[in-house]
């Protein structure tokens, strides 16, 4: 008898806050017990805020690796061979060492120069999202190389001993 008293009050009062509002009226939800009721609203769109926030993850998780790629990522950028003169037929190419004939054993990737160096990822001094920088040492000096996409978006392949005096630049095509 009490349980029924409460629920006519309640429909009670909300016909009373409801009555003369003229616009939408809102549904009410009344439960006698402790338990607070969930929601039409919330019983619909239980787990949109989880793909949401899955989807913003993903979506900054994206931003970060553009932002700081992988080196096997920047080598992908770079893979090919790189016509520097087309009477000899010369090039620069970057290959998955898997794939290369002159493949570097226990590296991944392989960059070589026709009639010149071979130099892998084991050589890495250190790298951008659009360049790679090597280092090789030989006795009494080192040399380096470095591999970046240039205005014309192809490669130039830079050597010196010194990272100050890299004179010599193979631009390619």
């Amino acid at each position: 008898m009490k349980r029924k008293k409460i629920a006519i009050l309640l429909c009670i009062m909300s016909t009373l806050f409801c009555s003369g509002c003229g616009g939408k009226m809102e549904k009410m939800q009344f439960s006698i017990s402790d338990e607070q009721l969930q929601s039409e609203e919330n019983r619909h769109t239980e787990g949109v805020d989880d793909i949401e926030e899955k989807s913003e993850a993903e979506s900054i998780q994206e931003s970060i690796d553009m932002a700081d790629p992988s080196l096997n990522d920047v080598f992908k950028k770079f893979e090919g061979q790189w016509i520097f003169d087309e009477e000899r037929g010369a090039c620069v190419g970057i290959e998955r060492t898997e794939t290369c004939a002159y493949g570097v054993e226990g590296s991944n990737w392989t960059v070589w120069v026709t009639g010149g160096d071979i130099i892998s990822d084991l050589d890495i001094y250190g790298y951008t999202r659009n360049s790679i920088l090597f280092k090789i040492p030989h006795d009494g000096y080192d040399a380096f190389y470095e591999l970046s996409f240039n205005l014309a978006n192809s490669i130039n392949f830079a050597f010196g001993t010194s990272l100050d005096a890299m004179d010599e630049v193979i631009v390619c095509d």
